[in-house]
């Protein structure tokens, strides 16, 4: 009789042998499918892929991320902004250069996908007010390209002003330089005279005129019209330049960049003014003219060539009366003009007219008044004269006597009896402040003094 235990020995070792029989026929079984038709298998995985590739792509519930940077954002609504009143001061699209978009795009379009699809931009018609705006960030979805997820940031703050246009600022020209030697230059006129400008408010407002610099020196050298397109800044009051591109200058709604400058340009040369005529009349009794000045002494006209070629001379229109006069006198007097000169330097001179005394000389015969002589001696010489001769003022002169003036003789340094010859001295009464020469004839006397 057989154990137990060796009977479920024999029994486990037999179902080990079925198990390993079965596993080998399971392995050459696989073997045989795998080796067996492989051409037709591979083609009918390539099938099965294909078709699910297929049925991945036309299902629009399976998408994708995909992440746009530096995203180019429009700017919508600037004609319509500044239509409302107001414009944004900043670089929008300086702003707007670090824009992130995120996206989930079915996957059928995920390449194609780009993030023009998406309309990425902002509206500055929306804005109502000046100031700092937050202006948000917009964008559209699309059947095709999927839903935008995410836009970083999600809006852009701007510096909002009002929008204004002025009209009638004027056009200032500023001259440099001369017209060529021998020839002259009117003052230019411009076209437009006056411009409209636009733009905010906060530069608009400073703007006191357009400046025009005309160069003068670089005209022809040829009467005629000149006309030239000259190019202009805006100026404050002080004459500080305002540039802006967000200004705009117009006239009649037409953008300008240049200003129509004309000028006239005539032949030019000197002439004299002439004295004839200038004074009338005649001083006072012992009062001459002594002298006739114009201040400028010449003019500069300008005019065609063939009507001031033969001018040489130019006269005054009025005229200086010195009657009765004392004292020099000035008076400013109009140059006559013929219609044919265009331009004159001066349309009046000054005309000083100097007016002084008649300078004469009158004789007088003088007795010598001998003094100063020591007591102890005495002059033998008797009664003695000279002839004095005063030149000076003529109205001074002839209110003078032979009592105003007086000679005298200094006997004071004689000591001894002798003979003398001495000095002649003059004084005349009241010559303070009178400019006068004195001579006398004889200018010294012989005198002869003995003891007492």
């Amino acid at each position: 009789m057989q154990n137990p235990s060796n009977q479920n020995m024999n029994q486990n070792a037999n179902k080990g042998k079925r198990d390993h029989t079965r596993r080998d026929a399971f392995l050459r079984r696989l073997k045989s499918i795998l080796l067996e038709n492989w051409g037709s298998k591979l083609l009918a995985i390539f099938i099965a892929v294909a078709l699910w590739a297929g049925l991945i792509t036309q299902d629009p519930t399976l998408t994708r991320e995909k992440v746009f940077t530096d995203v180019n954002v429009s700017v919508n609504g600037a004609d319509t902004l500044k239509r409302n009143g107001y414009i944004v001061l900043d670089d929008v699209v300086a702003a707007l250069d670090d824009v992130t978009v995120r996206v989930n795009v079915p996957q059928a379009q995920y390449a194609a996908a780009q993030a023009g699809n998406y309309s990425v931009r902002i509206d500055l018609s929306r804005i109502r007010e000046a100031g700092e705006q937050d202006v948000r960030i917009l964008s559209t979805n699309s059947s095709a390209y999927g839903t935008v997820m995410e836009i970083d940031p999600p809006s852009v703050t701007l510096t909002v002003d009002e929008y204004v246009t002025r009209y009638r600022i004027p056009v200032a020209v500023v001259i440099e330089g001369n017209a060529p030697d021998g020839f002259y230059a009117a003052a230019p006129s411009t076209d437009p005279p006056m411009v409209a400008v636009s733009g905010p408010k906060s530069l608009v407002d400073r703007i006191a005129s357009a400046q025009v610099v005309v160069d003068q020196t670089s005209l022809p050298s040829r009467e005629g019209d000149v006309r030239r397109a000259m190019a202009f800044t805006l100026v404050d009051a002080s004459g500080t330049a305002i540039q802006n591109d967000m200004i705009q200058v117009t006239s009649e709604s037409v953008l300008l960049d240049s200003i129509i400058v004309e000028q006239a340009v005539y032949t030019s040369r000197v002439v004299e003014l002439s004295d004839l005529g200038l004074v009338t009349g005649k001083p006072a009794d012992g009062y001459e003219i002594k002298g006739v000045y114009i201040t400028p002494a010449s003019v500069m006209i300008a005019g065609r060539e063939a009507a001031i070629r033969d001018m040489n001379i130019l006269y005054a229109e009025n005229t200086v009366n010195v009657n009765g006069l004392t004292a020099s006198v000035s008076k400013q007097l109009r140059v006559r003009q013929p219609s044919t000169i265009k331009y004159a330097s001066t349309d009046a001179v000054t005309v000083a007219v100097e007016i002084g005394p008649i300078i004469t000389t009158h004789a007088y015969d003088v007795r010598v008044d001998l003094q100063g002589l020591s007591p102890a001696l005495r002059e033998v010489g008797g009664i003695r004269t000279a002839t004095v001769h005063l030149t000076g003022a003529e109205p001074w002169l002839n209110s003078l006597s032979l009592n105003d003036i007086s000679l005298t003789c200094d006997l004071g340094s004689i000591a001894q009896p002798g003979t003398y010859t001495m000095p002649l001295a003059c004084t005349v009464k009241d010559s303070e402040g009178q400019a006068y020469t004195c001579e006398i004839t004889p200018a010294s006397v012989v005198v002869t003094v003995i003891e007492r």
